[in-house]
């Protein structure tokens, strides 16, 4: 196992208010068909023609008139092996003449010099051919060799007589053993003859030449097998020559190979067969008999190697694949990889043919028998790793073409991957993650070390894609790939994980390679559901859950918060204090999202369930209730559970921070369906010594008022007593407290002590309390208890009522009971009035009584309104009782009142029917009485009803006005302080009556110059202005309804001739426009009519006198003042305070020695109100 990559993680979570995050994930699936891609090329053999240039030649030759053929052949031998290079005439012409041409050769002295001479030509192209560009003439020479043995030794031998003469001689030597002094005396030994000959004829000489053979067929044995070595170097010059130069065969000569290609002699059917395969690509050669051939060789062990080759290259190419390979020829070739007499390197090419078939797409993948003879090449104990990894490229594709793989062949590369190599293991590896895919890996447990090992291929391991570990996106580590295998097994299985394989994905996410990181982290995530992580290694996945990497991040901690709500819920021991801390920072305060997925809600929810299974074993720290904050404001799905929480916790009388007591206060509404579960939390609280808001303290006062639960007011009150001694409460809530707590108190209390609470209770009441459920409970012991009611009892009910309280039904009862309508009883009637305006029901016998009462006159005033409000609420009242409101609106002036009685008499007239019952023809007459009253009384709102209601008389019921009522509208029509828009209403409503002549006369007066600038228009046209009365009354009106025109109506009284009858009406207005105004040409204009009016001799007020004092034309206003005095005594302190002001707008020419009086004065005058002018406030001393 390789040593773990340990990383050092510095802890250092913050609150994670946001965390939405694009995925880091990669794994790049088509680096897999890479790694398979790229370790075939490395396999390929290089069959492209190696290019080689022509080596110059050295003209002339090397030959001599006086050298036999023998001689001269082996002296350009003996110069070739020197590594001389033969001079072109010698090596493309002589030496192609006299190769394999018998008849070419002079002077022998021996026949097998012949044999000689054609090997040593042979062994000379041989050589040349694998280093350089040969002549056409060899080329023509060599195919000589390409014959039958028999042919070749005619043409060695000339024919077959020479060669039996050779034999013969051979045999005689061998025979002669003893004889060695006859050759030595009368021929040479050819032993002695050729032995410091080149090694090649001295060798061949002592295979031929041996005392041994004298066998005559075992010396034509030995020279056919010299003859045959001269065939198979001539034949493997000529592959040579087509496999190092440009220059190729021609058809014609291919076909003469091609003959060959089942030649007995092993060898040369090599070198045929590597010939016909340089030329399979073309159409020159038989290629799908030659594949035949190489196909039954491979089968029988027989040129095993140049026969793989040759299939293989076939494999290569997709046309050739399609015709000559099939299921049947994968099967043939499969099955040779378990056949132990076939060597590695034909298995190899085996496996690379198959791997090459697999690799294209209209292909299947292997059988469970071709897969089993791959297993075979895995288990086999031979240490081939290429071959090893070519059966496992076989299993690699198979499984890239979505086939299932047998049970036996997973669970074989499980078994095996700790026995591999680093390349072995990557391979098995990606072979087993392409698997998971589809299939599911049962023993994936056995695997979960390898996610410990980050090492990738590299150079060494003859991977060229693969990258640097420092960028590793593109090519995946072994421990990322198992890594993915786990994702894909986890991702629709529910396969059970061991403790170490947990352990191990733990681990892992400290893996120096990002993407297994990521991975591990999400296998964890799939299998959270599934499995329980304890706390040992919770306590190591906490320190990821703020991972710089978004996935591991993400992923570890919704495992995190899922495992800890498990570990939480499944102890009675509260889980440790680290996990707790760490919730705040793991919750999620905005959206915890992985690209388009969203983690949020599973860690909400599993966070929430540590905290429920925690809140009554521990004490939370203050930032654990940041999340309660959170979730109670944000309305979310939690919030119930998290109340729920708050609620246990606070029941063990835990404190909790203010912050969330605040939060909760926001939450709860005081409403009728108040949350029980947060007022719950509050009781608590209270009960816990914490303080909580006025707005809780008035729901549990409420409970006070509302609840017919004695319990429920029980508890309430003694909340609001232990609140009240932990905090300081409103004066409202005491006063609630003190009132109930009076109230029951008395509940103990005998009944001679009845004037007391009620007095107790009155003075409440007085202030405004409202009477508590106990409260009543009191009174209503209390008046069962008196057979006549007090008056200090009525008058409290009639507090009570006043404070919009409902007096219940019973206590009314009883006071309809006591109520006398001959008596005067004013504090009674009142209480009723209250029973109305507080929407309360009148029974029968209190409406009889009311009516009676209306002959009291002591009372009558209180009565009618009693039946106004009654008719405001829809209540049908009696002709009778209908007229005695109308009478008594005619006593009434105040318009308060007025409009009260007018909105009852606005709603009788809405009910169309009231005029047409028998016996109600006086109703509509008492009503337009009414209304005349209100027309001439009331102020512009009940002047308004009682026109409109004229209007409805008229126009929607058709009742006949009668002429008191014509003459107040016209009254009021002609009025010049009468409203335009009532005017016009009022017109509308006299048109449709028949007036008299003097009537329709003081309608059209009232219609003249009804707007207020034409009517100063027509008066400044006039000559000589001399104004009426009514004139002034409308100029008055003008001045102070239309602050626009004020300083035209001015101008218009400067001009008239009459200023002396000024009415006093418009005389005041000008006080009041002259005190009120800050416009300064207002000012002017009215001390210049002022001034005008006195030397007319009109008498002025005091209060416009002082006025005048005042104005900040001290000049003017003294002028004024000096006239008014002529014709009346001016008061001396109005005066003297004018003589003050003229010194102080002259200040400059007081004597200094006055000047402290002076300043005195003005002092005495300012503290008893004097008020000066801006101008003279900014007078320099």
């Amino acid at each position: 196992m390789p040593q773990q990559l340990v990383r050092t993680k510095e802890q250092k979570i913050d609150k994670t208010h946001h965390k939405s995050c694009q995925s880091e994930e990669s794994f790049n699936e088509s680096i897999i068909r890479n790694f398979s891609d790229n370790l075939g090329k490395q396999r390929e053999k290089n069959s492209v023609i190696e290019k080689l240039p022509r080596i110059p030649d050295k003209d002339g030759s090397d030959q001599s008139i006086w050298r036999n053929t023998f001689s001269e052949i082996l002296n350009l031998y003996k110069i070739f092996l020197t590594e001389q290079v033969l001079k072109a005439e010698d090596k493309d012409q002589y030496l192609p003449s006299k190769f394999l041409q018998f008849k070419n050769r002079w002077y022998l002295s021996n026949i097998i010099e012949s044999l000689f001479i054609d090997r040593m030509i042979a062994d000379i192209f041989l050589k040349i051919s694998k280093t350089q560009r040969i002549h056409d003439n060899i080329v023509r020479a060599l195919m000589n060799s390409v014959d039958s043995l028999e042919n070749m030794e005619k043409k060695i031998f000339g024919d077959s007589e020479n060669k039996d003469k050779l034999i013969e001689a051979i045999r005689n030597r061998n025979r002669s053993a003893d004889n060695r002094k006859f050759f030595k005396f009368f021929q040479d030994d050819p032993l002695t003859t050729y032995k410091f000959h080149p090694s090649l004829v001295s060798d061949m000489a002592n295979r031929i030449y041996n005392n041994s053979f004298t066998n005559p067929e075992k010396l034509k044995e030995i020279i056919s097998l010299e003859v045959s070595e001269v065939r198979c170097a001539a034949i493997e010059a000529l592959y040579c020559s087509v496999t190092k130069s440009e220059a190729t065969l021609s058809e014609h000569q291919l076909k003469q190979i091609e003959l060959f290609q089942n030649e007995n002699d092993e060898k040369f059917k090599k070198f045929v067969i590597k010939i016909m395969a340089t030329f399979a690509d073309s159409n020159k050669i038989d290629c799908n008999k030659l594949f035949k051939l190489c196909l039954e060789n491979l089968e029988n062990n027989v040129n095993v190697e140049e026969s793989a080759i040759f299939i293989h290259q076939q494999c290569k190419d997709d046309k050739k694949c399609k015709i000559l390979f099939n299921e049947y020829v994968i099967s043939r070739i499969s099955s040779l990889l378990n056949n132990n007499s076939l060597n590695d390197e034909s298995k190899l090419y085996c496996c690379m043919t198959i791997n090459k078939y697999l690799e294209r797409s209209c292909t299947k993948g292997l059988n469970e028998i071709q897969l089993k003879n791959c297993i075979y090449l895995i288990n086999d104990q031979n240490d081939n790793v290429e071959l090893k990894k070519e059966a496992l490229n076989s299993i690699l594709l198979t499984a890239s073409k979505d086939q299932n793989i047998p049970e036996f062949i997973i669970g074989n590369l499980i078994e095996n991957i700790d026995k591999f190599n680093e390349i072995l293991v990557y391979f098995a590896a990606a072979t087993l993650e392409v698997i998971s895919r589809r299939q599911l890996i049962s023993k994936i447990n056995q695997l979960s070390f390898k996610l410990l090992d980050d090492r990738i291929p590299n150079e060494e391991s003859n991977i060229l894609f693969c990258r640097n570990l420092l960028n590793n996106s593109d090519c995946p580590s072994i421990s990322s790939i198992v890594a993915k295998i786990f994702v894909n097994t986890l991702k629709n299985n529910n396969l059970k994980l061991s403790k170490q394989t947990l352990e191990h994905l733990i681990r892992a996410l400290s893996s120096s390679d990002k993407q297994t990181q990521i991975f591990s982290a999400k296998s964890l995530y799939l299998a959270r559901d599934k499995h329980d992580i304890h706390n040992d290694h919770l306590i190591e996945l906490k320190d990821y859950v703020d991972d710089e990497v978004p996935d591991v991040s993400v992923y570890s901690t919704v495992v995190y918060a899922q495992s800890l709500a498990k570990l939480s819920s499944s102890t009675e021991e509260p889980i440790m204090k680290c996990h707790l801390e760490l919730l705040p920072k793991i919750y999620a305060f905005g959206d915890l999202q992985l690209d388009e997925e969203n983690f949020t809600d599973i860690v909400h929810e599993n966070i929430i369930s540590v905290l429920f299974n925690q809140c009554k074993k521990t004490i939370f720290e203050d930032n654990i209730f940041s999340i309660f904050d959170h979730i109670l404001m944000s309305e979310g799905s939690n919030r119930a559970k998290v109340i729920q929480i708050i609620d246990n916790y606070t029941g063990l009388l835990y404190p909790i921070p203010e912050k969330t007591i605040s939060v909760l206060d926001s939450v709860i509404e005081p409403t009728e369906t108040v949350d029980q579960e947060v007022l719950n939390i509050f009781k608590n609280l209270i009960r816990n010594r914490q303080k909580v808001s006025e707005k809780i303290l008035c729901i549990f006062a409420n409970n006070l008022f509302s609840s017919d639960n004695d319990r429920l007011r029980e508890e309430s009150f003694c909340l609001l007593d232990t609140a009240k001694n932990n905090q300081h409460i409103s004066d409202k809530i005491y006063d609630i407290f003190e009132l109930e707590r009076i109230c029951i108190s008395n509940a103990l209390l005998s009944f001679d002590d009845d004037d007391d609470i009620i007095q107790r209770l009155y003075e409440k009441a007085k202030e405004g309390k409202t009477l508590t459920t106990s409260g009543w409970i009191v009174l209503s012991r209390i008046i069962d208890s008196q057979s006549e009611l007090t008056e200090n009892l009525i008058t409290l009910l009639l507090n009570i009522s006043s404070n919009k309280q409902v007096i219940p039904d019973m206590m009314i009862d009883r006071l309809v009971k006591n109520f006398d309508p001959k008596q005067t009883n004013c504090t009674l009637i009142k209480l009723f009035e209250n029973l109305i305006k507080n929407h309360q029901n009148v029974s029968k016998e209190l409406l009889i009584k009311l009516e009676n009462a209306f002959d009291n006159e002591s009372v009558s005033d209180d009565v009618s309104l009693i039946f106004v409000l009654l008719g405001q609420k829809g209540k049908n009242l009696s002709s009778n009782i209908i007229k005695k409101i109308s009478n008594k609106f005619l006593t009434i002036n105040k318009s308060s009142m007025m409009q009260q009685y007018l909105s009852f008499f606005c709603l009788l007239i809405e009910k169309e029917s009231i005029f047409f019952k028998e016996g109600l023809q006086t109703i509509d007459r008492s009503i337009q009485k009414a209304l005349i009253h209100a027309l001439r009384k009331g102020n512009q709102t009940v002047i308004r009803k009682s026109v409109d209601s004229f209007n409805k008389l008229l126009t929607v019921h058709r009742i006949q006005l009668i002429s008191d009522s014509v003459d107040a509208l016209l009254e009021k029509v002609t009025n010049v302080d009468c409203d335009k828009d009532i005017k016009q209403e009022i017109n509308q409503i006299l048109i449709h009556l028949e007036l008299n002549h003097i009537q329709k006369h003081k309608l059209q007066l009232s219609n003249v110059s009804d707007n207020a600038n034409e009517f100063l228009d027509k008066l400044n046209k006039k000559f000589l202005l001399q104004l009426t009365v009514e004139e002034f009354r409308r100029i008055d009106t003008i001045i102070n309804n239309c602050p626009n025109l004020i300083n035209r109506a001015l101008e218009t009284l400067l001009k008239c001739l009459n200023k002396k009858d000024i009415v006093e009406q418009l005389l005041s207005s000008i006080t009041v426009l002259l005190e009120s105004t800050s416009n300064y040409i207002t000012k002017e204009l009215c001390i210049k009519l002022i001034i005008e009016l006195a030397k007319v001799e009109k008498t002025m007020p005091n209060p416009l006198i002082s006025l005048i004092v005042a104005q900040d034309n001290i000049k003017l206003a003294n002028d004024a003042l000096q006239i008014i005095k002529k014709i009346q005594p001016i008061p001396k302190e109005y005066q003297d305070r004018m003589n003050l002001l003229l010194q102080l707008n002259n200040i400059n020419s007081i004597v200094p020695t006055n000047l402290e009086q002076f300043l005195k004065t003005l002092r005495e005058e300012l503290e008893k109100g004097l008020i000066l002018s801006n101008s003279l406030v900014d007078k320099p001393l």
